[in-house]
């Protein structure tokens, strides 16, 4: 972006940034912009942009001081829509808005400039007097729902300072009764089309939110720096429609009630795992500098467990991003944001400093390994599993050899892998993929385990193999159990056609239980220990053999897969999940048996 771009960059001095200004003009003209240097100790007053960059392949042409400057069309329509904003509600005095788009106001050619300006990402959005979150365009569906949405916002706000009721007041209010049913609700939902009732105003509304908070933003792993540090500053735009983000917020925490009294209450569950993960985030902005490397650490790796979920476009930011939550400290010069490194180098280093310093090996659960050149233990950041924490037994045996290689682990061995089911392919869009999958299953994996071990299929099914599946995907819950292991059953024995109407489950049932009974067959290996203690793969990408070991390692969630290598080291293959007498065991347990071993990772 801005690659082919004749704009030449002045070097910044000192503490300088670049800014921004978009030029008044028409919807149907190119956009122009000018750009200048600032000096954040003369505290300029500017926004600060926050924003998916988008496709980089896609983008439009612009012009900044007067040379033509491509950005992406996410960042094209943001920047249209502001100077739409700035005509209709122009500042003060007829002053211009002057903008921080990190696309344009650092030099993205240059390297050495881009790792630079990461340790001062704290500072502008700090400084900012405003920051913008830029959700994306609105379709034609969407745009009249979320124009009324934001302002529903707004002035379900302007109501309660009207009346002098503190949201946290009406949030904590003795008043049971569900927001959409109380009066103040009642006649702004008036205003909302095609619903009958308060009530069905409330489904509507959830369903919009959760629309919203889909978007692309709320996973970028830039918003946890931006967004937090933004504080009450923020406001999120959508198309031509804002609102600021603590009013939004507010309105969703007070629709909690009414949207557990309808038929959308797993939809808005859904939601608040969304908006309540930044909240959770802010308790980092409270904590004091951390004054050595493993206060650092154990921040740092906390931080990434709590926002596991976010992404980026470049890997490296996955780490970056999330260094201006720490309150500054001083990194050694082999952890200083260097966008000339391999991402694979940087989370090795970044994966050293967290394993030595916390004893935790909570970062070891990722759901993929696609780094080369670094060792298997070194964790694909990009693909972080729900189970990273910074919580438990720690160990003080983990080492790190002076080559970087080998990670030095402290456990014990539960057994070595005898029977393998590998992935199948099958899809819940297929019922009779799933049915032939399962079928499949049981005629080898199930067949051979009963004739090897005596074993009874319908207990084992029931009382193993379904708990440790299903804890992979998501869930304890014994109805769960019950229902998997009765549909399972049902795909096994039944020769109907596979209608959800002529089973004995609900549509629901059929069609969640369908796509369980296809994540678990089509997503990992499934393996019986030589001990016939069934375990399953939590990479979706290991392919496991015969003699790959598993253990249960100290300060690690879950347990290993380990594929022996030369001169007693091992490989390391991913966490799995264990069934049978190991279920929920962990090394702090008296009932875990066998000695205590060291391993060798490489």
């Amino acid at each position: 972006m801005g690659s082919n771009s004749k704009l030449a960059y002045k070097p910044l001095r000192n503490d300088e940034i670049r800014l921004v200004k978009i030029q008044p003009g028409e919807v149907h003209q190119a956009l122009h912009c000018s750009l200048e240097h600032a000096s954040l100790g003369t505290k300029p007053r500017f926004t600060a942009l926050s924003y998916v960059w988008g496709d980089p392949n896609k983008v439009i042409t612009i012009y900044i001081n007067g040379e033509a400057f491509d950005i992406t069309t996410n960042l094209h329509a943001c920047l249209r829509h502001l100077q739409q904003l700035m005509a209709r509600q122009p500042k003060e005095q007829g002053e211009a808005v002057l903008m921080w788009v990190d696309a344009i106001c650092i030099n993205q050619n240059d390297n050495a400039e881009k790792s630079q300006a990461i340790p001062r990402m704290r500072d502008i959005y700090s400084a900012a007097e405003e920051v913008i979150g830029w959700l994306g365009e609105n379709d034609k569906y969407e745009d009249p729902k979320l124009d009324l949405l934001f302002e529903m916002a707004k002035l379900f706000n302007k109501m309660l300072r009207q009346r002098n009721i503190s949201w946290a007041t009406l949030i904590s209010d003795t008043d049971e009764s569900p927001l959409c049913r109380r009066d103040m609700f009642k006649k702004m939902a008036e205003q909302i089309p095609n619903t009958s009732s308060p009530d069905d105003a409330a489904g509507l509304l959830t369903l919009i939110l959760w629309r919203l908070f889909q978007r692309p933003w709320f996973e970028r792993a830039w918003i946890i720096q931006e967004a937090i540090l933004a504080d009450n500053r923020l406001v999120m735009m959508a198309g031509a429609h804002w609102v600021p983000a603590v009013v939004l917020s507010h309105f969703i925490r007070a629709w909690e009630s009414s949207a557990r009294l309808t038929d959308h209450s797993e939809v808005f569950a859904s939601l608040q795992r969304t908006y309540k993960l930044p909240l959770a985030i802010v308790d980092y902005q409270k904590q004091e500098p951390p004054r050595d490397l493993a206060t650092f650490a154990r921040n740092l790796q906390r931080l990434i467990g709590n926002t596991f979920s976010y992404k980026s476009s470049l890997p490296v930011d996955l780490v970056y991003a999330r260094l201006g939550l720490l309150n500054g400290f001083a990194l050694p010069d082999d952890l200083k944001p260097d966008y000339s490194q391999r991402y694979a180098d940087v989370f090795h280093n970044y994966a050293k400093l967290c394993f030595a310093h916390t004893g935790s090996l909570s970062l070891l659960a990722t759901e993929r390994h696609q780094l080369d050149g670094v060792p298997s233990w070194v964790p694909d950041l990009r693909f972080l599993l729900n189970a990273v924490r910074v919580q438990g037994s720690t160990s003080n045996v983990i080492s790190i050899s002076q080559d970087s290689k080998v990670l030095r682990v402290e456990g014990k061995r539960v057994g070595n892998v005898e029977l393998i089911a590998h992935k199948q392919d099958c899809s819940p869009e297929s019922p009779e993929s799933v049915r032939n999958a399962v079928r499949s299953f049981h005629s080898t994996f199930i067949a051979d385990a009963v004739n090897r071990w005596g074993i009874s299929p319908e207990k084992f099914v029931r009382e193993d193999l379904m708990p440790v599946c299903l804890d992979s995907q998501w869930s304890e819950d014994d109805d769960r159990q019950k229902n998997l292991s009765e549909f399972y059953w049902y795909l096994l024995q039944n020769e109907r056609p596979l209608v959800a109407d002529e089973s004995p489950f609900t549509q629901h049932l059929f069609n969640f239980n369908l796509a369980l009974c296809s994540g678990i067959l089509s997503r990992q290996d499934l393996v019986m220990l030589d001990d016939a203690t069934p375990a399953v793969s939590l990479r979706v990408d290991a392919s496991l053999q015969s003699g790959d070991v598993v253990c249960i390692v100290k300060s690690m969630p879950g347990a290993a897969m380990l594929r022996p290598s030369v001169e007693g080291k091992h490989v390391f293959l991913g966490a799995c999940g264990l069934g049978g007498k190991w279920s929920n065991l962990t090394m702090d347990d008296d009932s875990v048996g066998g000695p205590l071993e060291l391993w060798n990772l490489v």
